[in-house]
């Protein structure tokens, strides 16, 4: 990849002095990331857009032409530079670059930076042939033109190389394979050059000229940058007029003014236009022959002057370069304000090369970076700094005579007692400090000492800076040990359960035995002990002060055990809804002095209170089938009701003991069906279980079934009767449904056959054989209750119609209607005659297949005299309602095919009359 340097070079170029009259140019405005033309993120130029077209063959990561200042317009004899590297380079131009290949981190629009290539196929191809093409230029009036631009190219001579290309109105003719550039002094950047060129005669008064540049890249890895960029481009004929620029210094700083005049040798002048490229220049005077000038920003300008006499005109251009101003700041080498006698170091920074200070009378010296101010009374310093380019910039500071020493001293805390950590003491003020006395202190010097006093003491420092001294002290009082408390004192627990205690009234904390506990240290522990523990509570307050210890005692209860059971008559586990069970619940024995506590849950069904070891069940309602009901009893220490044991649960299997109540019904709504149709039908009997089905179908095949879910098909149209018997261990019911399923023949649904039509036409389409029919197709169209239907079609659609005789008893048929799409032929008629006889009056745009069109007509002058894109909007012979005259006209026209092929079509028309 290419490294951008900015070099800015103040010496003067002298331009080509031009006797031409330029009646076309394109500097392709400011800005400097504006992106690549074909993917159409570009701002327009002056005279309108550019375009990208293949001459080749092209890879998929190919060189790629930009429009942007990432390789800004640096003017003639200019080394190359771009504004990604230096602020204030915004003259865009059209060049050559490597694409965005993001796997290896490149980005697009590196300025005239391209890829070689050598890598293809492994990781990378790159092989370029594009053209730049200029928007239409017109030459109408114009002959002998001069074709003037700046350039640089670099690339691989004879391979990766761009050719000069004009545009004839017709075909694109080669001009010339450019040269490389000289870099000279300017390598590896490259240096602009400027190229001129006449044009062939066939640009003579020719309205459809076109410039382009076209780059060809080999891809065999050889190739050295810059590849190529552009600017300035210029199409000029011959004046009578000739001018010169001269200016009264070749370098000025920001800011200052130069003197610009424009020879022209000749009093006939009239008018004189000056400008600047990049823009940013001020003129005091800016139509006159003599100007002063003025820039804001640095860089390296083009002054152009453009003078004209009435009748021609001529351009003269002059660079000058601008230096930037340095920006100069004063810091002090610790604060602008001292001590009375004391003194400060001043250093002078920002890009220049000499430093003058002033006033000299209390400084060390008048000039050097770095000085030493000693002022008896506030004083404000000014120093004047010139850069290399000679352009001065100044800065001042006050130094201010601040009042004597002011010293203060901060104890971490003003208590602390016997044992405890050492106290900070920390003083601020001054920069050197001795204590006093040394008894008890971590150290006699330095800004922070750590008191540890074995009685209440007075400390003293004194502090110093400079000149400057202070004294201050501290005192620290020892206090006796404190008190604090621990809640609660001796406790209850369950085993695998914890106990929070809370000590209060210190600072800190220390529990021993630490190995059941939570933590050894903090106000709030959880103590999970496995036997009965004693612990020791050690308490520290803020200044470090120990307090007497604080013993407790936690006893561990068992956790208790329980098995639930239930007592049947008869025994097992399930029981008629109509009679009652005992639930009762074995535990193991609590420890001496304490007594359990039982809950049931549900208390469904469950005859007095829950809360005994042993209850009643009963008065159960009869369940569709056999329900499951489960108990859970669980076991608590009457005094602890935190300590219980883990739940017990028994399930009790209560079964319906009623006979059966017999019910059915059909699986699918009872509808009608058809013939060869089958019916599921589902058997919805209540009461005990289990449940023996027997069922009866007279008429359908088969005719009896047992189960739940029997199915039987009906192969004859008409209303039949069903009936089933159910019966259960405690009985027998049965049920008889009359005239219950109903069957109706088979509908025969048939839509007209497959078809073929024109693009655009319509067709009819219609069902038979069935009550009513339903449509709908592949391209989205739907019709309910419709016998027939006219669609009109430009695609090839499948239509399906689906024929009902019943909800349930249909059939659907199928019918492809094919779309034949020959369009004929789409033409302009080359003669027409709008004479009101209402024959051939109107020219109207001839095909079928046009989507959207733009219809243009022109006379022989170029004047558009008619414009459509309504294909049933035609041209009546006429311009802002005026009947033209006979005569040959001609017509542009281009637009879009159904298939989204593009149309493009010209020609002449005769109008008669």
């Amino acid at each position: 990849m290419r490294a951008y340097t900015l070099v800015i070079l103040f010496s003067v170029f002298t331009f080509l002095t031009r006797s031409q009259t330029i009646f076309w140019q394109e500097s392709f405005g400011v800005g400097c990331s504006q992106g690549q033309i074909a993917a159409g993120t570009v701002a327009t130029p002056t005279n309108g857009a550019w375009a990208v077209t293949g001459t080749g063959t092209n890879d998929a990561t190919a060189n790629e032409w930009f429009i942007s200042a990432t390789e800004a317009g640096m003017g003639a004899g200019n080394c190359g530079n771009g504004c990604l590297n230096s602020a204030g380079l915004t003259n865009r131009t059209l060049h050559v670059g490597s694409v965005a290949i993001p796997s290896l981190g490149l980005s697009a629009d590196q300025g005239a930076a391209y890829n070689a290539g050598g890598m293809c196929p492994a990781m990378f191809c790159v092989t370029t042939n594009k053209r730049a093409e200029s928007p239409t230029i017109n030459c109408t009036g114009y002959n002998n033109i001069t074709l003037n631009f700046v350039y640089m190219m670099n690339g691989q001579a004879g391979t990766d190389f761009c050719n000069l290309l004009y545009f004839d109105g017709a075909v694109w003719n080669t001009v010339v394979a450019m040269p490389q550039s000289a870099a000279g002094a300017c390598a590896p950047q490259g240096m602009w050059s400027s190229y001129s060129v006449v044009l062939p005669a066939s640009a003579n008064n020719n309205p459809n000229v076109k410039i382009g540049f076209n780059w060809t890249n080999n891809d065999d890895g050889v190739g050295t940058d810059p590849s190529f960029a552009v600017d300035d481009i210029q199409l000029s004929v011959t004046s009578s007029l000739s001018a010169t620029v001269t200016v009264s210094t070749p370098t000025l700083c920001v800011g200052n003014t130069a003197t610009v005049t424009a020879n022209t040798g000749t009093a006939t002048v009239t008018g004189y236009t000056w400008s600047s490229n990049p823009a940013g220049a001020t003129f005091g005077t800016p139509n006159a022959s003599l100007s002063t000038v003025s820039f804001g920003a640095a860089g390296v300008y083009s002054i152009n002057v453009l003078v004209t006499n009435g009748t021609n005109t001529a351009t003269a251009t002059q660079t000058i370069g601008v230096a930037p101003s340095p920006t100069i700041t004063i810091t002090a080498s610790s604060s602008n304000t001292i001590c009375p006698s004391g003194n400060a170091t001043l250093t002078a920074s920002g890009g220049a090369t000499s430093f003058t200070w002033s006033p000299a009378g209390s400084l060390s010296s008048s000039s050097g970076a770095s000085v030493v101010a000693s002022p008896t009374i506030n004083t404000t310093y000014t120093v004047v700094g010139t850069n290399a380019f000679g352009c001065p910039a100044s800065s001042t500071i006050n130094v201010i005579i601040g009042p004597p020493l002011s010293l203060t001293v901060t104890p971490s805390s003003a208590t602390t007692c016997i044992g405890a950590s050492g106290i900070n003491i920390t003083a601020i003020g001054a920069t050197i400090f001795n204590w006093a006395p040394s008894t008890g202190l971590s150290t006699s010097s330095g800004p922070m000492v750590v008191a540890t006093p074995s009685s209440s003491t007075t400390y003293t420092v004194i502090g110093s800076t400079g000149s400057c001294t202070a004294l201050a002290t501290c005192s620290i009082t020892v206090t006796p040990p404190p008190n604090f408390t621990v809640t609660p004192t001796n406790t209850v627990v369950c085993k695998g359960s914890s106990q929070s205690y809370t000590a209060s009234g210190v600072n800190s904390y220390t529990w021993s035995p630490a190995f059941t506990l939570s933590s050894n240290t903090g106000s709030v522990v959880a103590a999970s002990p496995t036997v009965n523990t004693t612990y020791t509570v050690i308490g520290k307050d803020a200044s470090g002060c120990l307090a007497n210890a604080q013993v407790i005692t936690l006893t561990v209860l068992p956790v208790p055990t329980a098995t639930a059971f239930l007592t049947t008559p008869g025994g097992g586990y399930t029981v008629c809804h109509n009679s009652t069970a005992t639930l009762a619940v074995n535990t193991s024995t609590p420890p001496m002095g304490y007594s359990y506590s039982y809950t049931w849950t549900p208390a469904t069904n469950v005859i007095g209170s829950p809360f005994f070891q042993t209850v009643t069940l009963s008065g159960f309602t009869a369940p569709a089938d056999s329900t499951v009901f489960t108990y859970t009893a669980v076991v608590a220490y009457a005094t602890l009701s935190t300590c219980i044991s883990a739940p017990t649960t028994v399930s009790v299997v209560v079964k319906n003991c009623n006979p059966p109540v017999a019910s059915f019904t059909t699986v699918a709504p009872n509808d009608t069906i058809c013939t060869g149709q089958c019916v599921t039908f589902m058997n919805t009997s209540t009461g005990g279980q289990p449940q023996i089905v027997k069922w009866n179908f007279p008429g359908a095949q088969p005719d009896t079934a047992s189960g739940t879910f029997p199915t039987v098909c009906y192969n004859v149209p008409g209303s039949y009767t069903v009936s089933m018997v159910v019966t259960n261990p405690y009985g027998k019911d049965s049920v008889i449904k009359n005239n219950y399923i109903h069957v109706v023949d088979t509908p025969s649904t048939k839509g007209i056959r497959d078809t073929t039509i024109l693009f655009g036409n319509c067709v009819i389409l219609y069902g038979t054989q069935a009550n009513y029919y339903n449509w709908t197709s592949t391209g989205g169209f739907s019709c309910t209750g419709c016998d027939t239907i006219h669609p009109c079609l430009t695609e090839t659609t499948m239509f399906f119609v689906t024929g009902y005789n019943s909800k349930h008893c249909k059939y659907t048929d199928t019918v492809i209607v094919t779309v034949d799409k020959d369009c004929g032929e789409m033409f302009i008629p080359n003669a027409f005659s709008p004479n009101g006889d209402n024959f051939n009056d109107v020219l109207y745009v001839r095909g079928k297949c046009l989507v959207n069109f733009t219809f243009q007509v022109f006379n022989r002058w170029g004047e558009k005299v008619f414009e459509t894109s309504d294909q049933k909007m035609g041209w009546d012979g006429t311009q802002n309602g005026q009947q033209l005259n006979t005569g040959v006209f001609v017509y542009k026209l281009e637009g879009t095919t159904y298939d989204g092929k593009s149309f493009i079509q010209k020609g002449n028309i005769t109008l008669l009359r």
